[in-house]
């Protein structure tokens, strides 16, 4: 069992590989102890040994940067502030996250409790405050909108619990029940969510979609992999042309990547799959085949003006760089072109509906579960899909595939 001297917390290890040691300097008030990378510091042992010896050397003082306070402590504002200077530098959070953490406290959260004392939220006037601010959000927000703010503020409050965030608050009181209870839920009766006999559109209305003349060979090419194959938007805009495997005995795809619409090195740049399941081999429908080749043959080098290589994107812009196009504006209005709706119970359809109508349509085939969930990126249910289905499963995907009814006619 590891002892530690009196006021040093547990050492642990940040993504970079560096140890902290957390010290207690004053009740509720701690100091991360980063210990820099050149010093041969292995474990929790040795972490704690060098952060005691600077300690009394007299290398490290006992005290932090007094944030600005409110007479009750640090401001919801303050720790904000603090909190943001550690998330942006972690390479584990994507861009989109970081951003998404900004934009819900800039809009909604400090407006409402950025001058309160975070300590207060460990008091009953305190949490009263907090349910106010989730039924105001819910009367101006939708229901996805207040359960995405509600998240970082609940992330930002574990952070407030820590160490690293002064350990003022005992508990984050946004994982209480009743706060989960207050927060919008899902009911199966939403429009925006197709049941299994109903998906937002039938192979016919896909079909009409895909030979609509006034539908770019692009776009066409985009929807077939949407619609069989199950491919999420950014995965589709993250293939290289040497992913699309068309001359195999079973035509497949690789998805390895994804393109991002928000990456920290910019927009539309190429980065991880959404979870490690994306990372997967899927057969081409005959119509994804056909579409490919015409696109490949004669869409491709019109937009580029120039052949295509291996190591292009699939679906470039027009510079031949990786590209993240408005797609579920581009959808819509391509429904529009071909006489059908752009809505579902009054909202929007969007892009990702593609993957939902495949996935609906491959079970009402009968399809098993497991074939479905590796289609559409997802983890495996249960020992045997996790541990026993190994390979890519591509003979038995590409016979569930075929019972979706698409053909290429253009």
């Amino acid at each position: 069992m590891l002892r530690r001297p009196e006021n040093f917390g547990i050492p642990y290890q940040r993504a970079d590989g560096r140890w902290v040691v957390p010290y207690r300097v004053a009740p509720n008030q701690w100091k991360p102890i980063t210990i820099p990378k050149k010093e041969p510091v292995v474990g929790k042992r040795q972490a704690l040994e060098w952060a005691a010896a600077k300690i009394l050397n007299g290398r490290i003082s006992g005290s932090i940067p007094k944030p600005r306070t409110t007479n009750d402590g640090p401001s919801v504002r303050e720790l904000f502030e603090r909190w943001m200077k550690l998330r942006e530098p972690d390479e584990e959070l994507s861009a989109a996250t970081i951003s998404n953490n900004k934009s819900h406290f800039k809009i909604h959260v400090l407006p409402e409790l950025g001058d309160i004392a975070v300590k207060s939220f460990g008091t009953i006037d305190g949490q009263k405050k907090i349910a106010e601010f989730i039924r105001k959000l819910k009367g101006k927000a939708g229901r996805q909108t207040v359960n995405n703010v509600a998240a970082t503020l609940r992330t930002f409050l574990d952070f407030t619990t820590s160490p690293e965030g002064d350990a003022i608050l005992s508990e984050n009181p946004l994982r209480k029940d009743w706060v989960r209870n207050l927060l919008p839920q899902r009911h199966k009766q939403d429009g925006r969510f197709a049941t299994l006999d109903d998906a937002p559109l039938n192979v016919a209305d896909v079909q009409k979609l895909l030979d609509g003349k006034g539908v770019p060979l692009g776009r066409a090419a985009r929807y077939t992999l949407a619609f069989t194959s199950l491919l999420r938007d950014g995965e589709i805009a993250g293939l290289r042309v040497r992913e699309a495997h068309l001359d195999a005995p079973i035509p497949f795809v690789e998805i390895n990547k994804a393109c991002s619409l928000r990456h920290r090195d910019g927009f539309a740049k190429l980065g991880p799959t959404k979870t490690p399941w994306s990372i997967r081999r899927l057969p081409l429908h005959a119509a994804a085949v056909a579409a490919l080749r015409a696109w490949l043959d004669l869409g491709w080098e019109d937009l580029v003006g120039q052949l295509s290589k291996p190591d292009d994107p699939l679906f470039p812009r027009d510079d031949g760089g990786f590209a993240r196009p408005p797609s579920a504006a581009f959808f819509r209005a391509d429904l529009v072109s071909v006489g059908l709706s752009d809505k579902r119970a009054g909202t929007n359809l969007c892009f990702h509906d593609a993957r939902g109508c495949g996935a609906t349509w491959l079970v009402n085939a009968n399809v098993e579960s497991a074939l479905v969930r590796r289609f559409l990126g997802h983890a495996p249910v249960g020992a045997a899909e996790l541990r026993y289905f190994k390979g890519d499963l591509l003979a038995a995907l590409g016979e569930a595939q075929k019972k979706i009814g698409l053909v290429w006619r253009r």
